[in-house]
């Protein structure tokens, strides 16, 4: 009988503009200030997006930020296979809204390949223009630290 690997998903996910990509970012810094190194060098997409692998001496994190075209899901996955029966993988995804053609395409595409222990998803919405820098620097803050509340415990016990 062949099984599927597990994996942990943590989906950052909103609409365009939303702040997905630093979500992201700053994630990197969070797991590289707790001892992540990268692993392979990071592929960069385009200016702000990149699909990174990190680790530690336990964990193993793959981090993308443009989950929402399919050239670069599919790079995804590529990423994904080669990596999929690392012990404690964790895939960190910045990706569309549930129902979105393309995040059914990723969905779809994580299933085929992994027996998906858990998702774990962070709904992000983009701030009004007008909003005061006060409320931006509030979000945001807020943001990071659900993100290292959520990563510190179960299911991933990244950090």
């Amino acid at each position: 009988m062949n099984t599927k690997p597990h994996v942990n998903i943590l989906y950052i996910a909103g609409n365009e503009g939303a702040g997905k990509s630093p979500t992201c970012r700053n994630i990197k810094k969070i797991l590289i200030a707790n001892k992540y190194r990268i692993c392979y060098p990071p592929k960069d997409l385009n200016n702000d997006d990149f699909i990174v692998r990190m680790k530690n001496d336990e964990n193993y994190v793959i981090l993308c930020t443009a989950s929402d075209l399919c050239r670069i899901i599919n790079m995804l996955i590529e990423f994904c296979e080669h990596h999929k029966n690392s012990s404690n993988l964790t895939l960190i995804l910045a990706a569309r809204n549930k129902g979105d053609k393309k995040r059914n395409y990723l969905d779809d595409k994580l299933e085929e390949l992994f027996s998906i222990e858990e998702i774990i998803e962070i709904p992000l919405v983009k701030i009004n223009k007008r909003a005061s820098n006060e409320l931006v620097n509030w979000y945001h803050e807020a943001i990071d630290k659900l993100v290292e509340k959520i990563l510190s415990e179960k299911p991933f016990c990244l950090l």
